[in-house]
């Protein structure tokens, strides 16, 4: 493997096994503890390496006299929060008889603890996408995440029905006691204002969409039903509702029930969406 008055020279012109092996020319970790063994047999002395980690002495010293990790770690010489340090020591007490059992363990708060949980409807777009996907789930369904740049949000495994392409939709606005949802899109639009325009899904783009209301409600409303309108009142479309709610919602704010303003109005008396007119 390699000459004794090779292994001799290096050993006494290093400090370290990893710079007896680098001037060696070996990389595993195993040809180390092979080449201690060698020395080892051949009385090879290498007392003058230097030590990595704690002695046993100080380990014993220092761990019944502590009485917490955080103590021991920084007495050793380790950062009092390393968990690997934490762990190596652990490893040595139980080789050397040492009890660690008075040593507190580091706690950490509890997830939350430190920001305010506290649902918003403010988030209810964000959310909405993984609302859907959580609820058809438990329903027992096979819900997976569009790619980026999709017209649909989700993808739908129905058993007999093949893949739907699912847009999911939520609303946190009212108007005339029923929440008002719109199903248009953002497109870009040379020449209007700001490059961009609303526009209209069809069913080239998706099957059907799942719209959330500021309730926890959730509705899946086929393409047909809808193609074609920019904004539906979710009360007409109570048939697509799903027999659940979502419970995360509980504890939202309450939606205000004012009279209808400037949209909603002109939502009403718009000739394309003749499904929200007339609803007292």
């Amino acid at each position: 493997m390699v000459r004794l008055a090779a292994l001799r020279d290096a050993v006494g012109g290093e400090t370290s096994w990893r710079g007896v092996m680098r001037r060696l020319g070996f990389t595993t970790s195993r040809t180390g503890r092979v080449l201690r063994q060698i020395c080892d047999e051949h009385q090879i002395d290498y007392s003058h390496f230097r030590l990595v980690g704690p002695d046993d002495a100080s380990i014993v010293r220092i761990i019944p006299g502590a009485s917490s990790w955080a103590e021991a770690l920084e007495g050793l010489g380790y950062a009092p929060d390393s968990g690997s340090a934490r762990a190596t020591i652990r490893k040595h007490c139980q080789r050397l008889g040492v009890d660690t059992s008075h040593l507190r363990v580091p706690t950490k708060a509890a997830v939350g603890a430190s920001m305010s949980f506290s649902p918003q409807l403010g988030r209810l777009r964000a959310a909405g996408p993984y609302l859907v996907a959580a609820a058809l789930t438990l329903a027992g369904a096979e819900v997976s995440l569009a790619c980026e740049g999709a017209a649909y949000d989700l993808l739908l495994d129905q058993p007999g029905g093949g893949l739907l392409r699912v847009q999911v939709k939520t609303t946190t606005r009212r108007a005339n006691n029923t929440w008002v949802c719109k199903l248009t899109r953002s497109e870009y639009r040379h020449g209007s204002v700001g490059g961009h325009g609303h526009a209209k899904y069809s069913a080239e783009d998706i099957d059907m969409f799942a719209c959330v209301d500021g309730a926890g409600q959730i509705y899946l409303i086929p393409i047909e039903a809808v193609e074609g309108q920019r904004a539906i009142h979710v009360r007409r479309y109570q048939v697509y509702r799903l027999p659940m709610q979502l419970v995360g919602l509980t504890g939202l704010e309450p939606a205000t029930f004012g009279p209808p303003d400037r949209r909603a109005t002109k939502l009403r008396h718009s000739p394309c969406d003749a499904e929200t007119t007339g609803e007292p």
